[in-house]
């Protein structure tokens, strides 16, 4: 588990890198990466806990889902503004889990002979303007502040699988080439 960790800790730094470019008042603290880990490795057995087979790795959908609340619960991020909500780990929690996730699509595709894809096309809000990255990552803040609601891994997995699966069926991608049964 160590190497998907680190590999998941080097998004981590890569999406930090660019949002400390492009806000100062960001304070970063790379000292957290234990605290990282941990969070990982507890929610990864939680998970399995729910799984039928639990020999079988989990899948891309699971582990982002994962990545989203390990960044979340470790405050890898932090705002040194003192007015306002801050939302930066939860759009770093959430570019760095749909960037893994890609990332592994990608090799599931490439194995199959299928295109590459560039990014995930999300949904159209249908009652507002708020495009739905947006949408998405005031949700895992609203959860995670709210304790009736939390955050919850399956979840959080449900939703990703449904975005891959609208991005494949919108790239004209059979969803069902990934099947692993």
């Amino acid at each position: 588990m160590t190497p998907l960790i680190d590999r998941t800790w080097e998004l981590i730094n890569v999406g930090l890198d660019i949002m400390s470019k492009a806000d100062k008042t960001i304070e970063v603290d790379l000292s957290v990466k234990d605290d990282y880990k941990e969070n990982f490795k507890r929610l990864y057995d939680i998970v399995v806990q729910y799984m039928e087979s639990k020999e079988n790795p989990l899948d891309r959908h699971k582990i982002a889902s994962i990545i989203m609340i390990s960044i979340i619960q470790t405050d890898v991020i932090k705002s040194l503004r003192k007015e306002g909500v801050f939302v930066g780990k939860y759009i770093l929690a959430t570019e760095v889990g749909l960037s893994y996730m890609l990332g592994e699509l990608n090799d599931k595709l490439e194995c199959k002979g299928v295109q590459r894809l560039e990014k995930y096309i999300f949904p159209k809000a249908m009652s507002c303007p708020t495009d739905y990255f947006r949408i998405f990552y005031r949700n895992l803040y609203y959860a995670h502040n709210n304790k009736e609601w939390n955050l919850n891994p399956l979840d959080i997995a449900e939703r990703l699988f449904l975005l891959e699966y609208i991005t494949l069926e919108k790239n004209g991608i059979d969803p069902s080439i990934l099947n692993e049964y």
